[in-house]
């Protein structure tokens, strides 16, 4: 009969460290590779940046070519003024900034979009990147994770709850042959 002052299984303390050591191997593994994660999503997000401005670049100047094809009076009169420094005769021209022999005859500015803003984000600070992010650290958590795993997987050396204590001991003496 059992006796009822057993508990069914027995606290053993030795998971907690085989616990905690699979947590730190598992994040210095995990901790790099989300470092690198981090910094394809920063490049991605930088390319879409420029793609979206080359695209608006690119419709402006569409948009530039097309008035070209068809000008319009008030588009010949403002070439000529920007360009060419010529002025229809029922028009004043005023000249604020370099005087027009100075100026680049180029395109105009409304042409090109806005500059791309820089697009950064700082890395995590924690505890546990800051250790992680060194080779040299991470091998010496990754170092202690297993030590904490040994540790965890050594034997008991208190008796299994199933077992009796007047049970008697293994006799671990060599057989004669």
């Amino acid at each position: 009969m059992p006796d009822a002052r057993r508990p069914l299984f027995g606290f053993d303390p030795g998971w907690l460290w085989l616990i905690s050591g699979l947590v730190l191997l598992v994040a210095a593994a995990v901790t790099p590779a989300a470092d690198d994660v981090r910094h394809a999503e920063l490049a991605r997000d930088r390319a879409l940046a420029a793609e979206t401005r080359e695209a608006d670049r690119l419709n402006r100047y569409s948009r530039y070519a097309d008035a070209l094809a068809s000008p319009t009076d008030d588009l010949v009169i403002s070439l000529a003024q920007s360009h060419l420094g010529l002025a229809p005769a029922s028009r004043h021209v005023v000249v604020s900034g370099p005087a027009i022999g100075d100026r680049w005859a180029g395109l105009p500015d409304h042409l090109e979009p806005a500059a791309i803003a820089p697009i950064d984000r700082p890395p995590p600070d924690s505890l546990l990147h800051r250790i992680t992010s060194t080779d040299r650290s991470r091998l010496l958590l990754s170092a202690f994770a297993l030590l904490c795993v040994m540790y965890g997987l050594l034997p008991s050396t208190r008796p299994s709850p199933g077992r009796d204590q007047d049970d008697e001991p293994i006799d671990l003496a060599p057989v004669p042959s």
